[in-house]
């Protein structure tokens, strides 16, 4: 992924978080791309985290891999995707490997979806 499309990713989350959550208080770019989103940085609450992880489910049809593999929807570990940065990254797929899933993934969920691709012939 270019730096200028990260950049372009990094604004459409921060858009997100900010409608999405309907945080009246900030603008985007009160979000840095490397604040935290839960405690000591955006403050932001587990409920607020099953809100952004739909709301990126919806916007971006993120595709789960491991025990969820090929459902749509959201999924995402905003524990270890925890700035805007990092969410970005990873839904830009700067993480992905020559197999196309992500660099990431833990061993387990990659033999999954090799399972899952080999047994059903649905490429994950």
């Amino acid at each position: 992924m270019q730096p200028n499309d990260l950049n372009a990713l990094e604004q459409q989350i921060k858009r997100l978080i900010v409608d999405e959550l309907q945080l009246e208080d900030l603008e985007p770019d009160d979000i840095g791309p490397d604040m935290p989103l839960f405690a000591g940085g955006l403050g932001l609450s587990s409920v607020n985290a099953m809100q952004l992880d739909a709301a990126l489910g919806r916007h971006f049809a993120v595709l789960l891999v491991g025990d969820d593999v090929g459902r749509r929807g959201g999924g995402i570990d905003l524990f270890r995707y925890s700035t805007v940065r990092l969410l970005a990254e990873h839904l830009g797929g700067a993480g992905s490997t020559a197999d196309g899933l992500p660099a990431a993934l833990d061993v387990g969920a990659r033999r999954r979806a090799a399972l899952l691709e080999k047994t059903t012939g649905r490429k994950v």
